[in-house]
């Protein structure tokens, strides 16, 4: 498996880096990480390789991938960004931007590289979306809805694959402690002001007492070490059985739960 090439996208800190570092030093693969801005220095500290990417950028996306002109064995798109807002606070350029990094990007990336794993016969696509993709919570509706869109992606390119002995997952993390910090959306005089407030201060406390984000990579090695992955892994937290409860409620009570939840 020394030979196992791995291509991490949002590497430079939290779970990315985290499993990066992971890939590198413990199982000994050639693992190659991306940011917009490289930290080369980071990533030689770490065991592992920086590439320049900005998911934003069609001619970034196709610059990389033509680094890789066989392909790769093993990719993790992992980058992200958030926001949190009112809908009707975010303008619509930043919503779609936040679609081109958290979406978009990662299928542009995904297309890219799909032709050498598809002529290999094999290959393992992970995709890092976030149980609020199956828990949509209020004020984060660019970030829900675009790791949902991931989330659902992934399972129908899961079954267009598999004939070809590539397997794609989709793993969703929940309460974690990442770098990740919400670009905020509040207008002067806006009627959500008090309510984005609260619910800003509610998931930083939250965040302060989640786990580390290296949980994930308990995770990340059943995945690769299985020949038949499942196409949903969720990780952190109560999310096993939050996903369990979900089966026996309604969507009206999941919805009055959700709001309990970030009330005062």
């Amino acid at each position: 498996m020394a030979s196992t090439t791995v291509l991490i996208t949002g590497a430079s800190k939290g779970i990315g880096l985290t499993i990066a570092k992971h890939l590198a030093q413990n199982k000994g693969y050639k693992v190659y990480g991306t940011s917009r801005n490289p930290d080369q220095q980071l990533a030689v500290n770490n065991g592992f390789t920086m590439l320049a990417l900005d998911l934003n950028d069609p001619t970034s996306i196709e610059s990389l991938a033509n680094q890789f002109p066989e392909g790769v064995d093993i990719l993790i798109n992992n980058a992200g960004q958030s926001q949190l807002g009112a809908f009707e606070d975010i303008p619509h350029e930043n919503f779609q931007n936040l679609f081109e990094t958290n979406f978009f990007g990662a299928l542009k990336l995904t297309r890219a590289l799909l032709p050498g794993m598809r002529k290999r016969g094999e290959g393992l696509i992970i995709n890092t979306s976030s149980l609020i993709a199956s828990f949509p919570l209020p004020f984060y509706t660019s970030y829900t809805t675009s790791k949902a869109a991931l989330s659902a992606f992934s399972f129908s390119l899961n079954m267009e694959l598999k004939p070809f002995g590539i397997n794609v997952v989709v793993v969703e993390p929940n309460d974690l402690k990442t770098t990740i910090e919400p670009e905020l959306f509040l207008k002067e005089g806006s009627a959500y002001t008090e309510k984005v407030t609260k619910m800003r201060e509610k998931v930083r406390t939250n965040m302060s007492k989640s786990q580390d984000a290296g949980i994930v990579i308990n995770v990340i090695d059943k995945i690769i070490g299985s020949k038949n992955p499942k196409p949903k892994y969720v990780v952190g937290g109560n999310s096993n059985m939050l996903i369990f409860v979900k089966r026996f409620i309604s969507s009206a009570m999941q919805l009055k739960l959700t709001m309990g939840s970030y009330k005062d």
